[in-house]
């Protein structure tokens, strides 16, 4: 039936327009039309500093100078106070505004961004509690949007360098960050939760703060969060004991320098007792100095302790023992001690898995390895497991006249290794004089 009708309008149509032909052409139309109007939402956080007070041995000054001549100015969103002296403070507020013309998640984050030495010296206070200097991150809250001209959040700020600061600190720097992060109010979020024992390290100085609080306790994971690039940091091999775990999250640890008088340095410098497990981590342009042995990047040396490693990269690392009898130096680790059920179990054993030593240098008397310098006692050592390692473009330089003194894998290794457990790729040893 629908045909039909559409074909007799048709005709009619055609009708018309047959009667028309040659007279005055008149179009009568008609539409009907609904627009759909699109603006999207803005999601905008503003935060400024204002309010900024200057003191200096509890007096307020009236400009931008300290007694002393030094200086706090602010540009933009950044204050710079410099050539501080003990007794100098500030004070301000940090405005929080949400310029959005829709209702926001907003989270507040607080970190030292870099440090030399400074922070420690320091009083700081945001919203009148005390700042640690570890990354403090709060639930996200919701924020509705705000008239023009005024403000939603005020967090006051305190920072001063006390007069007990001492010699110590002179010359130094440190750079804090207060960032505010904003997303769209019903957007899925997820807090970050805190677990016992579990440290989350954000920045340099978590990782640093964290290292002496693992090294005091143990039986504890430093969880990275981000790349953590350690070139103004001396770094201080963390010696272990209990359960403790280096939890990469497939992130790199970068420009890592070891400095150590005396042996066992690496990023862990000893592991004694429990389980030490490093995964899924990537050590980039490390530098790893002793006056002794037992050197490694990522480990010095194991006694008694359990060593698991999963997925660990080093990549372009100098790895040496400057003493003249150094030994046991690796690439990955310095040396690892095992035993067969005498003095101690077989169980703490050695677990490697995926981990590789990459266009690095190492350097020592004896036992030096591109890989390991040494895996001692256990010659049974039915706890070991070596799987899909390697080195790749290493070079181990040895002092000693026997040209044992170096190898790709490990020296003292009981020749229980095959070529299925471990592959070397542009591996050469040279002899020092």
């Amino acid at each position: 039936m629908k045909k039909k009708i559409l074909l007799s309008a048709f005709l009619s149509i055609a009708l018309c327009l047959s009667i028309i032909t040659g007279a005055t052409f008149a179009l009568f139309t008609s539409q009907s039309k609904v627009n759909v109007a699109v603006t999207s939402g803005k999601v905008s956080v503003l935060s400024s500093i204002t309010d900024l007070e200057i003191y200096s041995m509890n007096e307020k000054q009236n400009d931008i100078y300290f007694e002393n001549g030094g200086t706090a100015t602010i540009d933009e969103n950044t204050l710079t106070l410099d050539r501080i002296t003990p007794g100098d403070k500030v004070t301000f507020n940090i405005n929080i505004d949400n310029a959005s013309n829709v209702t926001v998640l907003y989270q507040t984050l607080i970190q030292v961004l870099s440090d030399n030495g400074l922070f420690e010296a320091l009083d700081v206070r945001f919203n009148n509690e005390e700042y640690n200097g570890v990354t403090s991150i709060t639930d996200w809250a919701t924020l509705d949007p705000s008239e023009e001209g005024t403000i939603d959040i005020v967090v006051p700020v305190s920072l001063e360098l006390p007069v007990e600061a001492n010699n110590d600190y002179q010359d130094k720097t440190s750079m804090i960050a207060f960032t505010v992060n904003a997303i769209q109010g019903n957007a899925d979020v997820e807090n970050i939760s805190a677990s016992d024992n579990v440290y989350e390290v954000f920045t340099a100085y978590d990782l640093t703060q964290y290292a002496k609080i693992v090294e005091a306790n143990g039986n504890a994971t430093i969880k990275l969060m981000n790349d953590i690039d350690l070139k103004d940091v001396k770094w201080d091999p963390i010696d272990t004991k209990g359960n403790v775990v280096l939890d990469g999250n497939g992130y790199t640890i970068s420009n890592m320098t070891v400095n150590k008088e005396g042996g066992y340095a690496g990023f862990f410098g000893y592991a004694y007792s429990g389980k030490l497990t490093v995964k899924n981590v990537t050590f980039e342009n490390s530098y790893v100095s002793s006056t002794g042995s037992f050197v490694g990047t990522v480990l010095g040396g194991a006694y008694y302790a359990s060593v698991t490693m999963e997925n660990v990269v080093v990549e372009g690392s100098t790895v040496l023992s400057t003493a003249n009898y150094g030994i046991r130096v690796g690439g990955l680790i310095g040396s690892k001690h095992l035993f067969d059920g005498g003095e101690r179990p077989s169980s703490e054993g050695l677990s490697l898995t995926n981990c590789s030593v990459n266009n690095s240098t190492v350097t020592g008397y004896h036992n030096v390895g591109g890989f390991m310098g040494s895996i001692l006692y256990g010659s049974a050592r039915t706890n070991d497991n070596i799987v899909g390692c390697s080195v790749t473009n290493v070079t181990a330089y040895y002092k000693a006249t026997n040209e044992n003194a170096a190898s790709a894998m490990a020296n003292d290794a009981y020749n229980t290794l095959t070529d299925d457990d471990f592959v070397a790729t542009n591996f050469t040893k040279t002899h020092l004089v």
